[in-house]
């Protein structure tokens, strides 16, 4: 499937650090280079019984490989984001895959 709007490139990697020592930097392995996506508004979901914020929401093909642990970089601006929860949207062959993302690093947006 293809997205119907395209605006960014993106980077997925996921930590792959084998104790999890908070005191040692993550291992970030990346699982999917350059894959075109769209940064849209935040829209609220579910994530079991509780209710998450976002700030941004991240739609890419569902057969892109996102975890919870993952991280996101957009390709052109550098910012990162980490992903709190994702869902498979299938349905008139639009199928993707539609994440909640908080940004961890990049531009404020401010002036």
């Amino acid at each position: 499937m293809t997205l119907p709007i395209v605006t960014r490139y993106v980077r997925v990697e996921q930590d792959t650090s084998a104790n999890g020592d908070g005191y040692d930097p993550p291992t970030w392995t990346v699982l999917a280079e350059s894959v075109p996506a769209h940064i849209g508004s935040p829209t609220g979901s579910a994530n079991g019984d509780r209710l998450v914020a976002v700030d941004a929401t991240l739609y890419v093909e569902d057969t892109v490989p996102v975890p919870l642990n993952a991280r996101v970089t957009d390709l052109a601006t550098g910012d990162v984001y980490a992903i709190q929860w994702t869902q498979v949207v299938v349905g008139l062959g639009l199928d993707h895959r539609k994440c909640g993302i908080n940004r961890i690093s990049g531009s404020s947006g401010g002036a």
